[in-house]
């Protein structure tokens, strides 16, 4: 987390973009990535984490090909300093599997978005509130099919996630993968790629532990005894 909170204190600063573009960048359309940039926040919290990261990985990898500390502080008049600047490109001198590292939490990020929006349907219409729709459109389309205007178990999903969510969220946290992940693993050399899977491994393992433990209470009654409805 502390990595991706050097890359976006980098991003967030528009001198710095724009003496990035000036020093280091030649391409056009890579220039256009850091022209603007949205702010983000790095945090765990339900639709912070993917959403961040879906800004930061088409840049990072531009980054981590284009970027110079060297070219970035270096004037007419001498050094420049910037601790924004010294930090980003020590990371990404130290930190090889990062753009790797990056994806795999973009996609954890999608994993907990996936719990939290199925949390928020019912069983009997969960095809209604999973349609990809504004909230109104879809509260609209329950009132044609179903004459209500709402559904008394939206949100009521605490015995399904007894009974099943929990264990397939936490499956879906040791298994989890994207293209992209994959595509950037096919892309390493193999002696190098024996070192990151076990890294990539690590960190679902991390955070599957870490998981298991802040559910663990849903393991005990009275929680546990919701699945038997």
């Amino acid at each position: 987390m502390d990595n991706l909170r050097v890359i976006e204190n980098f991003l967030s600063d528009r001198e710095l973009r724009c003496r990035l573009i000036e020093t280091c960048i030649a391409i056009p359309a890579e220039k256009r990535l850091f022209q603007s940039h949205p702010t983000v926040h790095v945090d765990w919290r339900w639709e912070f984490l993917s959403k961040a990261l879906d800004c930061l990985i088409p840049r990072l990898s531009t980054l981590q090909k284009r970027f110079d500390g060297a070219k970035m502080l270096a004037t007419s008049a001498g050094v420049l300093k910037s601790s924004a600047v010294t930090s980003l490109d020590a990371l990404l001198k130290s930190q090889e599997a990062l753009l790797c590292q990056c994806e795999l939490a973009r996609v954890l990020g999608k994993v907990f978005e996936n719990l939290a929006k199925r949390l928020e349907t019912c069983h009997c219409h969960e095809r209604v509130w999973a349609a990809r729709m504004p909230y109104t459109t879809r509260a609209k389309k329950l009132t044609q099919e179903t004459g209500a205007a709402k559904c008394v178990w939206k949100t009521r999903m605490g015995p399904w996630f007894a009974a099943v969510g929990l264990d397939e969220f936490l499956n879906s946290i040791q298994t989890c993968s994207s293209d992209m992940l994959q595509q950037l693993l096919d892309d390493v050399p193999g002696p190098v790629r024996a070192g990151l899977l076990e890294a990539l491994q690590g960190l679902r393992q991390c955070a599957h532990e870490a998981l298991t433990e802040k559910f663990g209470f849903w393991r005990h009654v009275p929680w546990s005894a919701l699945g038997g409805y």
